[in-house]
C-alpha cells in the first residue's frame, strides 16, 4: 500500500512541477529531483513567513491539510491530514470537501471536522481553491490558504489570481499578507480576523 500511496503523492508533485515549469522532463528526471528539494527548501521558508506575520497561523491547534513528506510544514508541530500522511509517518486519512464541509474518511468511517483552524498551501491542483472558498463561505472552519514559489514560476500570476479570488470570499477583518524577495515569493490569506499576534 506504501508503494502506491507514495506513486500517487509523486504524481501529484509532478503535475505541480510541470505546472511550474512547462518543462518536458520526465518524473525520473534529475530535473525533477532537484525541484522537489527545491521546493521541500521553499515550504520552510513559508512556514517562517506565516510565523512572522501571526502566531496563529502556526499553533499547534492548526490541521495543515493534504501535504506529504515533501512540502508539509509539519516540522512545526502542526497536525496533518492527509492521503499522504504515510509519508511522514503519519495516518492516510482521505479528504472530503463538500458543500462547505470538511470531512475525513479512514478505517472508522467519516467523521466531520468542525471549529478547527485548517491550512493548505499550493494545491497540487489549482481548481481545489474553489473547495475552499466554501469552506470560507459555508463552514465553522478558519482557513489559511498559502501561495509561494519562484518569480519565474509559469503558474506565479494564475495562482496569485485565485488566492485573491479567495481573499474576496474573506470577512473584512480577515488578513492576507505578500513578500517578494529577490527570487521567491510567499503569499497567505486567511479568515482568522486580525488578532494583537500581528507582527512586523
Amino acid at each position: 500500500m506504501k508503494k502506491v500511496e507514495e506513486n500517487t503523492y509523486y504524481d501529484c508533485l509532478y503535475h505541480q512541477f510541470l505546472n511550474e515549469t512547462h518543462s518536458k522532463s520526465d518524473i525520473d528526471s534529475i530535473d525533477f529531483i532537484k525541484w522537489i528539494y527545491s521546493k521541500k527548501k521553499l515550504a520552510r521558508e513559508f512556514g517562517i513567513f506565516l510565523g512572522s506575520k501571526n502566531e496563529d497561523f502556526i499553533k499547534k491547534s492548526v490541521i495543515e491539510v493534504g501535504k506529504g513528506k515533501h512540502d508539509s510544514i509539519s516540522n512545526l508541530e502542526l497536525q496533518v491530514i492527509s492521503p499522504f500522511g504515510g509519508t511522514l509517518d503519519k495516518n492516510n486519512v482521505d479528504i472530503i470537501i463538500q458543500n462547505g464541509q470538511f470531512a475525513v474518511v479512514n478505517d472508522h468511517g467519516v467523521k466531520q471536522i468542525e471549529k478547527r483552524v485548517l491550512l493548505t498551501h499550493n494545491p497540487y491542483h489549482l481548481v481545489d481553491i474553489y473547495s475552499w472558498k466554501e469552506l470560507a463561505e459555508l463552514s465553522s472552519n478558519e482557513i489559511i490558504m498559502g501561495m509561494y514559489g519562484k518569480n519565474s514560476d509559469c503558474d506565479k500570476e494564475e495562482k496569485l489570481e485565485l488566492l485573491t479570488s479567495l481573499i474576496r470570499e474573506l470577512p473584512e477583518d480577515s488578513q492576507h499578507y505578500y513578500k517578494q524577495t529577490k527570487d521567491n515569493y510567499f503569499a497567505v490569506a486567511s479568515s482568522l480576523p486580525k488578532r494583537k499576534t500581528l507582527k512586523y
